[in-house]
C-alpha cells in the first residue's frame, strides 16, 4: 500500500494514479505520527530491569512420558523394540516374543531359549492369528470354496505358461 501511494517527484504522481487515473483513498491512520515522547535514559533503564527479571528456561532431564499400549496387559505375544541405530531397512522392532511374567515396569519374555527382562516401555503387543480356527460359513450357511487345485496352465509355442484370466469371482 506504501509503495502505490509515494509519490513520484519526476512525475509529480503515485503509481496508483497513473494506474487507476484517480487517487486512491488511504486509511488515516497510515498518515498517523506517532508521538516519540520516551526519553532514551527510561527507554534503557526500563528495558535492563525488563532483562533482569528473565530467567533461563531450564532443560528438563528427568521424566520422559511413554506411549504404554493398553493391550499389553493381556497379549501373550509382544514385539521388543530394537534401540540401537540400524539401517532404514532394518525392522525397529524384534520378534514376536512370548510372555512368561508381568510386572508394572518389566515382563520377562522367552528369547533365543532363556528368559529375559524387558521394560514395558520398550514393548509392543503383537496380534496373531489363532492356529485352531474353524472356517467361517457365509451367510446362507454354506462353507466358503476352497482353491486346492492348482489352476490349468497352457504352454504356448514359445515355452511360456500361460494362465487364464479369471474375472468377476469373489474372493480370488
Amino acid at each position: 500500500m506504501g509503495i502505490r501511494a509515494a509519490i513520484k517527484e519526476d512525475i509529480k504522481a503515485t503509481p496508483a494514479e497513473m494506474v487507476y487515473g484517480e487517487p486512491i483513498h488511504l486509511p488515516g491512520e497510515f498518515f498517523g505520527t506517532t508521538k516519540n515522547e520516551t526519553n532514551e535514559t527510561d527507554f534503557i533503564g526500563r528495558l535492563r530491569n525488563l532483562m533482569s527479571r528473565l530467567t533461563p528456561k531450564l532443560k528438563r532431564h528427568g521424566k520422559k512420558d511413554v506411549f504404554i499400549h493398553q493391550d499389553l496387559e493381556k497379549t501373550p505375544y509382544v514385539f521388543v523394540r530394537q534401540d540401537a541405530p540400524t539401517g532404514a531397512l532394518h525392522p525397529r522392532y524384534n520378534g514376536p516374543y512370548e510372555v512368561i511374567k508381568r510386572t508394572e515396569r518389566f515382563f520377562t519374555i522367552q528369547t533365543g531359549g532363556k528368559p529375559t527382562n524387558v521394560s514395558v516401555e520398550r514393548l509392543k503387543p503383537a496380534y496373531t492369528f489363532i492356529e485352531n480356527e474353524t472356517p467361517s460359513a457365509t451367510e446362507n450357511g454354506q462353507r466358503t470354496k476352497q482353491a486346492t487345485e492348482p489352476t490349468p496352465t497352457a504352454i504356448t509355442r514359445n515355452s511360456r505358461t500361460r494362465k487364464p484370466v479369471v474375472r468377476f469371482q469373489a474372493g480370488v
